[in-house]
């Protein structure tokens, strides 16, 4: 099916997130996601991003989106100007 889609983001799963600077599995996974986003000129998220620690591994692998608990929490619609005012300044 990704053949027929070609998705311009591929998204990566909490599950795979969460340790991945601990664990070499979670590591090898990531990896091939990028690789893969990268054969369709795509994009990476990885999503459920916690711990500082784990960015560094995230970024080594170049997903360009970071979201989760570290950044901010889920937010009201009329939450969001407010949010990124705050967050940009």
């Amino acid at each position: 099916m990704i053949l027929d889609v070609c998705p311009d983001y591929l998204k990566h799963d909490r599950y795979f997130v969460e340790g991945c600077d601990t664990d070499a599995r979670r590591q090898a996974v990531i990896s091939v996601v990028a690789q893969l986003a990268r054969n369709f000129d795509g994009e990476v998220i990885a999503e459920g991003v916690s711990a500082v620690e784990s960015v560094g591994v995230l970024r080594s692998f170049a997903p360009r989106y970071l979201q989760g608990f570290l950044f901010a929490g889920p937010l009201a619609v009329e939450d969001l100007l407010p949010f990124l005012l705050r967050s940009s300044g």
